[in-house]
C-alpha cells in the first residue's frame, strides 16, 4: 500500500511540474510583454486629450534610433503639403531624442510607413490668426514646425498676452490663489518650459530644439510610466485662471501638489522625470479620453 502510494506520488509530482513551470512561463513572458509592448512600432496614435488637444498621427521605427511620424492633413484653400514638408526637412535637425535618435515627421507621405490613422482638416486663409484648423498660407517655417508638433500632441510652454487672469505661481505654492496682473496670460495655469524648448516661443530661433519628454511623447506614446512627467505638468497648458473674483486655477488638492511640483521644477519636467509618489498621480495617462490606438503593424 506504501509503495503505491509512493508511487502515486511521485507521479503527481511528474505531472505538475510541467504545468508549474509552463505558469511561470506565462507569468515571465507577460511580464516581457508589458515591458516591451510600448515600443512596438508601427502604432496609430488617434487621441482626444481632455484639457489639451487632439493628436493624430502614426509613428514607425526606421532604423535603430530612427523614427517617422506621419499626419495625413486635407488643406482646404491653398495645398500646403509640399511647403509643410520642405519646413519639417529643413528643422529635421532640431527633432533629436536624448541619446542621439532622431526624428522626421512627413505630411502626406506613406509610402514606408502606412497610412496614419485619421485625416486632419486645415483651412489655410489670408489671416494673420492662427490656431489648430486654421492656418496662415504666410506662414514661416518656424511657425509651422510649431503647428504639426501641437497636431501631433505636444502644448504651448509661452505665456500667453491676451484678456484674462493670470496666477501668482509662487504664492500659490505658499498657499495663496493668485493675482490679476497687467499684460496677464490667457491660459494663465500653463507650466513654463525651457527657454530651449522648441514650443517655449514662436520667436525665429532655430537653437530651439525638442526636449527629452516631448520627444518620448510623440515616439512612445503607448509608455505611460515614461511619459508621466510630461502628462502630468502639460495638462495645465490650455486651463485658465478662473474669474475676477477668485482669480484661480481650477485645481482640486491633489492638482495643486502636482501642479507646485510641475512649478518648482522651472521648466526641467520636459528633461527629467518628477517623482510624484506623494501627490497620487497614476502612472497611467489619466487626463485622457481614448487610448492611443491599437498597434497596426502591415
Amino acid at each position: 500500500m506504501k509503495a503505491v502510494f509512493r508511487t502515486l506520488l511521485i507521479c503527481s509530482v511528474l505531472l505538475a511540474a510541467p504545468i508549474m513551470g509552463f505558469a511561470v512561463e506565462i507569468k515571465k513572458t507577460k511580464s516581457k510583454v508589458e515591458q516591451n509592448s510600448c515600443k512596438i512600432f508601427p502604432v496609430n496614435v488617434n487621441e482626444k486629450i481632455k484639457n489639451r488637444l487632439e493628436r493624430n498621427y502614426r509613428i514607425s521605427q526606421l532604423a535603430d534610433k530612427s523614427y517617422q511620424a506621419d499626419l495625413k492633413i486635407k488643406f482646404a484653400g491653398t495645398d500646403m503639403t509640399q511647403k509643410v514638408n520642405e519646413c519639417l526637412a529643413k528643422h529635421d535637425s532640431r527633432l533629436k531624442g536624448p541619446h542621439g535618435e532622431s526624428l522626421k515627421i512627413r505630411v502626406n507621405e506613406f509610402s514606408k510607413s502606412g497610412t496614419p490613422p485619421s485625416e486632419i482638416k486645415i483651412k489655410i486663409e489670408n489671416s494673420n490668426r492662427i490656431n489648430l484648423h486654421n492656418w496662415s498660407a504666410t506662414r514661416d517655417c518656424n511657425g509651422i514646425v510649431k503647428d504639426v508638433l501641437q497636431l501631433i500632441g505636444l502644448v504651448d510652454e509661452y505665456p500667453e498676452h491676451s484678456t484674462g487672469y493670470t496666477v501668482d505661481h509662487d504664492s500659490l505654492q505658499k498657499g495663496t490663489i493668485a493675482k490679476p496682473a497687467e499684460d496677464s496670460g490667457h491660459y494663465g495655469c500653463r507650466i513654463p518650459g525651457l527657454p530651449s524648448s522648441i514650443m517655449t516661443s514662436e520667436a525665429k530661433d532655430e537653437d530651439s530644439k525638442l526636449m527629452a519628454a516631448q520627444f518620448n511623447f510623440i515616439v512612445f506614446p503607448r509608455c505611460h510610466s515614461l511619459n508621466l512627467t510630461y502628462n502630468n505638468c502639460a495638462k495645465y497648458s490650455y486651463r485658465d485662471a478662473q474669474d475676477e473674483k477668485s482669480m484661480s486655477c481650477p485645481l482640486d488638492e491633489k492638482d495643486k501638489n502636482i501642479y507646485a511640483l510641475c512649478m518648482q521644477s522651472r521648466g526641467q519636467w520636459l528633461n527629467q522625470s518628477l517623482n510624484f509618489t506623494n501627490t497620487n498621480a497614476s502612472s497611467e495617462n489619466t487626463d485622457s479620453n481614448t487610448g492611443t490606438g491599437e498597434n497596426d503593424e502591415n
